[in-house]
């Protein structure tokens, strides 16, 4: 339609000229037609005005005003049966006989359990019995490096199941995928939707003046993803091998990235909006992928150990 940039329709035809005047047509179009729908023209209405200077992702420029934290969250995903979890134990008689009752021939026995105070906090227990497998958890809890929060969830009001809770409650109750995503998102009356519960909280620290950032395995970016508004940086690491572009390229190795990273380069005052949209999200998800791709050869090298990762302030100090 004639919406191709200057810059943008010179890197095209200085790529394909001469291979497509010396005869291989069919290379040359087949190059063309890759690069231009990696174009911002392509995915927009609006007229992209580039310079041609790739765009380079340095992230935070001035030094960070806090020191750093980071919060840890595994999912296990799947089914728990978290009353062989964590078990009342002591200090609450009608509470310990009520979960006998229940649980019958599935109940925990205290030969079974690692013993853990509960003396000063709300709970209405002041001992309870965490199951023998878990004793690097109950060895956390001891050192105050790990807590429990016991009946928590996702209703979004009382109910028993003698409820009519399909009718009555807002959230999925009973399936598996449902409960892991609102484990996700921690908003069942969806204040916030779209958004992620580590995500709001990156909000609140960006507010602070925090630098943040986030990371998430597979998937799971719904959990770290905060509102739009303060676009909080958040990169999605595989456990898999990277997915390879142009992996049958008809180009030399690396050469296509590098023309589709031009074409998407700095924009001009003037640029479209949809172009700039679309350029600025492929420039992140090529970065994340050449991120991802020095990890996966860093893990194969042999030469990362997580021997040598440090576990106190003091591995970190030490030279």
């Amino acid at each position: 339609a004639g919406r191709l940039g200057e810059n943008n329709r010179a890197i095209v035809k200085g790529t394909i000229e001469n291979m497509y005047n010396g005869g291989d047509k069919a290379k040359a179009i087949r190059i063309a037609q890759q690069l231009i729908t990696s174009s911002p023209e392509f995915h927009g209405t609006g007229l992209a005005r580039k310079g041609g200077t790739e765009r380079v992702l340095t992230g935070y420029t001035e030094p960070p005003q806090h020191e750093y934290k980071a919060i840890v969250y595994l999912m296990m995903v799947g089914g728990c049966d978290s009353f062989n979890m964590l078990v009342p134990q002591s200090g609450c008689s009608t509470t310990v006989s009520d979960y006998n009752r229940e649980r019958g021939a599935h109940k925990m026995l205290s030969s079974d359990l690692l013993s853990i105070s509960a003396t000063g906090s709300s709970q209405p227990c002041s001992g309870f019995g965490v199951h023998k497998e878990l004793s690097v958890v109950r060895d956390l809890y001891q050192t105050s490096q790990a807590t429990f929060i016991a009946n928590a969830g996702v209703l979004t009001k009382p109910l028993t199941k003698h409820d009519d809770w399909m009718r009555e409650s807002r959230v999925q109750l009973f399936a598996h995928n449902h409960m892991q995503t609102e484990n996700y998102v921690v908003d069942p009356l969806r204040e916030k939707s779209g958004s992620g519960v580590a995500g709001r909280i990156l909000d609140v620290l960006r507010r602070q003046g925090y630098h943040t950032s986030a990371n998430a395995v597979d998937d799971k970016s719904l959990f770290v993803k905060g509102t739009p508004y303060y676009n909080n940086p958040s990169w999605t690491v595989s456990t898999g091998s990277p997915y390879v572009l142009d992996r049958f390229s008809s180009m030399e190795p690396g050469k296509m990235m590098s023309l589709i990273k031009q074409m998407n380069g700095v924009g001009q005052s003037d640029n479209s909006l949809f172009g700039e949209t679309w350029s600025d999200v492929l420039a992140q998800s090529l970065f994340e992928m050449d991120e991802q791709e020095k990890l996966h050869e860093a893990l194969n090298s042999g030469e990362f150990d997580m021997n040598d990762y440090p576990e106190s302030e003091d591995d970190l100090n030490a030279d």
